[in-house]
């Protein structure tokens, strides 16, 4: 790579260059260090050339003065090139633009290109993000992720799979209209601006794309609006594209879908409730307590035992329904510390309660994500002894329709919970 100055006679129309650009480029072939302007734009890529004729226009006329602009030549190979060229117009004295004097470069952009399928990356993308934002015009930021793309590779080899991020990458580049750029921003994932007002138009685009590439693979895509949401900067608006872009893929791949508000204050709200969760079992279960609901026996009505039930208060939003924080646990594996958490302190509750009623039972829950852990046996049996108190005090209760399908294990664990007089019982069990 290399940067070449220029000297542009804006009224002869000559191109003057300094340094050995013919090499690279199919240009200046007559020897004489010098091309028209249309010879030029005869090595810019096809689909750069009405956007650098409209800017030449521009400059003739003197609307332009300071000039700075990115498009592609075609090198002698036949590969685009990303070249960044600037140049400042020079006046006679009645103010009417004489020539310009600048410098192409092929190596500005280097650092802001994808070197394998010639899309720009994300740090190029941020950049746009911020102009077209402060433009405020209508727009739509386009988020589009191969799906598979690692079994893909597997199935087919990396080879394979490249190519189909290449081919990805030229969709885009016929779909999108002149003047615009991809971009390819991860492993996976490409992005497109759309300036277009109506959300149609967008889905149109993605039905597009995803007919081309049908025959490869399938995607999936997030879409957030510019113009919506132009109280935000580039970083969260690409974070809205993202979560648009995950919300597709959880709706089975292979669809669009739209970024949605509520969406994502539900999201944001369920991290902030895991991350409060998580302190608390580090600040020794603060904001945890247990409840006791009494269990009455049939026909007699005498208090047989109590059921433990775990509640939350979150030092942000006050209390919390199991039906909400429960999932959290259960969804990170924090159910396995507060789970024995829970069954410690209502074993210990119970030996206090015994010293009156002597028979009194207690029931704990205990979920799938507990049972799936290696020594929740030897756990459970160890809490049991240290309170003092018979297995037959203790009933076990599989909460919801659980999978069973590790059946064998479950068997084990229950037979040994069993043999130390522990009941079992299985909640819900109609479902």
């Amino acid at each position: 790579g290399n940067d070449y100055l220029f000297l542009w006679e804006l009224q002869t129309g000559y191109l003057h260059f300094f340094g050995d650009i013919s090499k690279r480029y199919r240009i200046l072939e007559n020897g004489t260090g010098q091309c028209t302007i249309e010879d030029w734009c005869g090595i810019v890529y096809e689909k750069d050339r009405t956007t650098l004729r409209k800017e030449i226009a521009q400059v003739l006329q003197g609307e332009i003065v300071q000039y700075n602009t990115d498009y592609r030549l075609m090198d002698r190979e036949g590969n685009r090139v990303w070249i960044n060229c600037q140049g400042r117009s020079i006046t006679d004295a009645a103010g009417r633009p004489v020539t310009m004097v600048g410098r192409i470069s092929d190596t500005v952009l280097e650092r802001k290109v994808d070197p394998l399928t010639g899309a720009f990356n994300g740090s190029k993308l941020a950049d746009d993000m911020k102009r077209i934002l402060d433009a405020e015009l209508p727009c739509y930021l386009l988020l589009i992720g191969i799906d598979n793309l690692k079994h893909i590779n597997l199935h087919h080899g990396r080879e394979y799979g490249n190519q189909i991020l290449c081919m990805m990458a030229d969709t885009l580049e016929e779909l999108v209209g002149v003047g615009l750029r991809v971009y390819r921003v991860n492993g996976d994932c490409f992005a497109v601006n759309l300036p277009v007002p109506e959300k149609e138009a967008v889905e149109q685009a993605y039905q597009q794309v995803r007919t081309s590439m049908a025959e490869y693979c399938t995607i999936s895509a997030g879409v957030v609006s510019y113009h919506e949401h132009n109280n935000v900067d580039s970083n969260a608006l690409y974070q809205y594209a993202e979560e648009a872009l995950d919300k597709a893929k959880r709706m089975g791949k292979n669809t669009m879908a739209f970024f949605s508000q509520k969406d994502y204050e539900e999201k944001l709200s369920t991290v902030e409730l895991q991350e409060e969760l998580y302190q608390s079992i580090q600040n020794g279960f603060s904001g945890f307590s247990v409840y006791y609901q009494p269990q009455l026996q049939c026909g007699s009505y005498e208090l047989f035992g109590v059921e433990v039930l775990l509640r939350y208060c979150s030092p942000s939003r006050g209390t919390v329904g199991p039906g909400e924080f429960i999932p959290v646990l259960e969804q990170t594996g924090m159910i396995c510390p507060v789970g024995l958490w829970v069954l410690k302190t209502g074993l210990e509750q119970c030996r206090v309660w015994r010293k009156a009623l002597p028979q009194l039972h207690i029931s704990v829950n205990i979920s799938y994500p507990q049972l799936s852990q290696k020594d929740i046996a030897y756990q459970v049996l160890e809490l049991l002894e240290e309170s003092g108190l018979p297995g037959d005090a203790l009933t076990l209760e599989v909460t919801e329709s659980m999978q069973l399908q590790d059946y064998a294990n479950f068997n084990r664990l229950f037979y040994q919970w069993k043999r130390a007089g522990i009941e079992i019982s299985v909640d819900d069990f109609g479902t």
